[in-house]
């Protein structure tokens, strides 16, 4: 695979200066290239290494190929999804991630890394939203005026693009919750989550689940309501029969866990973020330490060679899932 895409990658830088005089081989080369990282057999190249470091060096030239590529290719709406998504991975695993680990010590750092990871996090989400403008008509304008029709006209095909768009924007607003202009749009976000869970349920096995408990465990209840509002007809009425056919209580702790069971059960156990968005919510807000113990210990217990495709992610997790372990005094006010 990595062989494939250096080929490519070769093809087009030195086609410019072969074949100055027919754009149809520049063209090839751009479409092949495109088309292999927007695949997820190209994402592979990335999410199936162990070593964040090397991944976290070279993801950069990365996302600056995926730009160059979309000036080269600007109807791409795969390419422009793809393109966000490794932004808003970048920004979540590479630059949020080590700055919430940050001692009180380097908070000038920390507040540096989270404006950083802010602007990461909204450039893709950004793509995102422009992959869907070109796959749904009148994207843009639907969206801006009537929300219900937007998540109206995207399919399953459009789900995962969803997914992530909500990703991108609820991570940019959980870097800087008091941001007044992400406040006013955020509950946008979730409702196209609520739209990619009607749209299907099992993707990224669990990712969506995954999400609705870190929703559901720290967002104001008033933002979940508005987002269900802002679109009734789909995320709301969806999210209403949903709860209602599983017996769901009305609570946001109820709603959590149940989210936390179903990505559990979906990801076969295997995804240790899923432990890590339960232990560092409500274990923490009930000081129950015997629980989070027991879902950090869960999240290090899983194999990240298990899954070649996700190794990277289960090793960043589980950093984070130790580091939360090392550091319980600061979140129990109790002696160890």
């Amino acid at each position: 695979m990595r062989k494939r895409i250096y080929f490519y990658l070769t093809l087009l830088i030195i086609t410019p200066l072969f074949f100055s005089s027919c754009r149809s081989v520049e063209k090839l080369a751009v479409n092949k290239l495109s088309d292999m990282l927007s695949s997820d057999s190209g994402a592979g190249a990335f999410t199936r290494d162990d070593d964040p470091q090397l991944i976290a060096d070279a993801l950069p030239f990365a996302l600056k190929m995926y730009e160059m590529l979309m000036d080269m290719n600007p109807d791409d709406s795969a390419l422009k999804v793809a393109a966000g998504r490794s932004f808003v991975m970048y920004a979540n695993g590479f630059i949020q991630t080590p700055a919430s680990m940050l001692d009180d010590e380097h908070y000038l750092e920390q507040e540096k890394m989270l404006n950083r990871a802010q602007k990461m996090y909204l450039r893709g989400r950004n793509y995102i939203l422009e992959g869907l403008y070109l796959e749904i008509k009148d994207g843009e304008e639907l969206l801006a005026h009537n929300p219900d029709g937007f998540l109206k006209e995207a399919d399953k095909d459009q789900a995962a693009a969803l997914y992530w768009a909500a990703a991108g924007w609820l991570g940019a607003f959980s870097c800087d919750p008091f941001n007044m202009e992400l406040g006013q749009t955020v509950q946008v976000p979730v409702a196209f989550l609520f739209r990619a869970l009607e749209l299907d349920d099992s993707y990224g096995s669990g990712s969506i689940h995954d999400l609705l408990l870190t929703v559901w465990a720290s967002l104001p209840r008033s933002i979940i309501d508005n987002g269900l509002a802002v679109a009734p007809e789909t995320a709301g009425r969806f999210a209403s029969e949903y709860y209602g056919k599983f017996n769901v209580g009305n609570s946001e702790e109820e709603r959590a866990r149940f989210h936390f069971a179903r990505a559990v059960d979906l990801s076969g156990g295997k995804n240790p973020s899923t432990y890590i968005s339960l232990a560092s919510s409500y274990s923490v807000k009930k000081q129950d330490y015997q629980e989070f113990e027991k879902l950090l210990n869960r999240a290090l217990a899983i194999d990240p060679y298990e899954d070649p495709d996700s190794q990277l992610l289960v090793v960043i997790f589980q950093e984070k899932a130790q580091w939360l372990l090392d550091h319980r005094e600061d979140f129990f006010l109790i002696d160890f």
